[in-house]
């Protein structure tokens, strides 16, 4: 199946994986949540207010990428939903797709 991503819906999945990416970096660079549970570390200071940052950000970008007209089976913002468009009846296909068009 091909799609036609919309431009905004491809930059929010690029900015999604940027993001994600910056959130597995600076969790590298923290305390393991074991080591936090067993009062060995905390997790606080600058990284730590970086990371959860980041993993708002992350959220954030994700909501407007789920939240995205697109998904509807809209061809624009202001165009009626169509419950037969492709994307509508295989979101998990289209969302593998979204990701694979993200990294080319």
């Amino acid at each position: 199946m091909s799609y036609e991503f919309p431009p905004d819906l491809l930059r929010l999945q690029k900015q999604f994986c940027a993001l994600d990416r910056r959130c597995e970096e600076l969790a590298a660079e923290l305390p393991t949540g074991t080591a936090i549970a067993a009062g060995e570390a905390t997790l606080t200071g600058p990284r730590a207010d970086e990371y959860a940052k980041a993993r708002a950000d992350r959220m954030k970008t994700l909501t407007e990428m789920r939240n995205h007209w697109w998904w509807e089976g809209k061809s624009s913002e202001d165009a009626p939903a169509d419950p037969d468009a492709p994307q509508v009846r295989d979101r998990a296909a289209a969302k593998l797709a979204l990701q694979e068009a993200a990294r080319a």
